[in-house]
């Protein structure tokens, strides 16, 4: 009875997870289906465990002098310098191109910043992979800030890299970003 019932909990989370993944491009024109999973119950739990393993990944990053990690955040990479910060995070855009989530981005920040100013983005790499990288400003409780964000696309999931500060302390601190950028690795 126990095996039963565990069995069927796992199909349960199993179909739930494939559900939420049907459709996920992972940035290489490839897509995960689920019309192939109509198998048993322990041909599920495979595929399933060996989506999860595609999509681990582990990120590295070096940090110049200076930047500190922030402790209790929940990211694993969170991190300041004085009054800039940098994080590592995955978001849930509902695009599938580096260039509709840009877009997606930019229409949701210009709701949600004030006096919200962006330049073109711009088309980079980051350890080989396809990215955009997104300048704005705009203000944030009275404070005029700047920010670059990175997007790309890493097992299955959009990962962005940002960067903020003041307005006025931002670009003193460009080498460091640049450094940033560099070493950042992505590793499956």
């Amino acid at each position: 009875m126990k095996k039963l019932f565990a069995l069927v909990i796992m199909l349960f989370l199993a179909l739930l997870f494939v559900a939420c993944y049907k459709a996920i491009n992972v940035g290489n024109g490839s897509t995960a289906k689920t019309s192939q999973i109509d198998k048993s119950g322990e041909d599920i739990a495979d595929i399933v465990g060996e989506q999860l393993k595609s999509d681990m990944v582990k990120v590295i990053v070096e940090l110049p002098d200076g930047w500190e990690q922030v402790k209790g955040s929940v990211l694993e990479h969170q991190y300041m310098k004085n009054t800039a910060s940098f994080m590592v995070k995955t978001e849930n855009f509902t695009n599938n191109t580096l260039d509709d989530v840009v877009n997606e981005a930019i229409e949701i920040y210009t709701k949600i910043f004030a006096d919200f100013k962006t330049q073109i983005p711009e088309k980079i790499s980051i350890d080989g992979k396809e990215a955009r990288k997104l300048t704005f400003t705009c203000t944030v409780s009275n404070m005029d800030m700047k920010y670059f964000y990175v997007y790309l696309f890493a097992g299955g999931k959009i990962y962005v890299l940002t960067f903020g500060d003041l307005l006025n302390s931002f670009d003193s601190l460009s080498e460091d970003y640049e450094v940033i950028l560099d070493s950042i690795q992505f590793i499956q």
